[in-house]
């Protein structure tokens, strides 16, 4: 009778996803899998397939991860939206101190832009960020707190350009001040009706 799996391969996804987030996807060999999730190369290439399968998985349970985050913009629709707006980029601005390796979306479209199958995931979560952000947005604008000629879908995308400029800024610099900043000015413009055009 054959051995059933002695580990669980869904934490080895959460050991190899930390692995992948702190070193680089492209930096992990097979031997680095082996030795992080401890197992062996026949127990992992029988579970995961090979290190790009491996990966995908990973990658996906992140975009996982930060979708379950982001539903938070949707509960409750009898509180403001735009306060939480802001504390998405803010936290994004000034990430935990449990969160060092940058945004795996941004390392993932650095590191691996030439291939296909990254790419289809990581527009997958891009699209699926703008998407909360448009049905927040148009909350906001149901509840008056951005002008009635603002556009929820335009909104949507400024604030996911701006949130990936805070990562990418956040890696080279990290200074939490500036970023405050930049997210002050984004929220006046969003407020204002500076970023409108159109009812969609």
């Amino acid at each position: 009778m054959p051995r059933g799996k002695t580990f669980d391969p869904e934490e080895k996804v959460e050991e190899a996803l930390e692995l992948f987030w702190r070193e680089g996807c492209d930096a992990v060999s097979i031997q680095d899998l082996v030795e992080g999730l401890g197992l062996n190369r026949g127990s992992l290439y029988a579970t995961y397939g090979d290190k790009e399968q491996l990966w995908r998985r990973a990658l996906t349970r992140y975009c996982e991860q930060r979708r379950d985050y982001l539903s938070e913009l949707l509960e409750n629709p009898t509180t403001p939206v735009l306060p939480r707006i802001r504390r998405l980029m803010l936290d994004t601005a000034n990430p935990t101190a449990g969160d060092p390796h940058g945004c795996l979306i941004v390392n993932a479209i650095t590191e691996r832009t030439n291939d296909p199958a990254t790419m289809d995931i990581v527009t997958g979560q891009i699209n699926h960020v703008e998407d909360v952000l448009r049905q927040a947005f148009t909350r906001a604008r149901s509840g008056g707190e951005i002008p009635a000629g603002s556009s929820p879908r335009r909104l949507a995308r400024f604030v996911v350009v701006t949130l990936q400029g805070l990562h990418v800024y956040d890696r080279a610099l990290a200074d939490p001040r500036r970023a405050r900043d930049a997210v002050d000015v984004a929220m006046s413009a969003i407020s204002s009706g500076a970023v409108s055009g159109g009812r969609t």
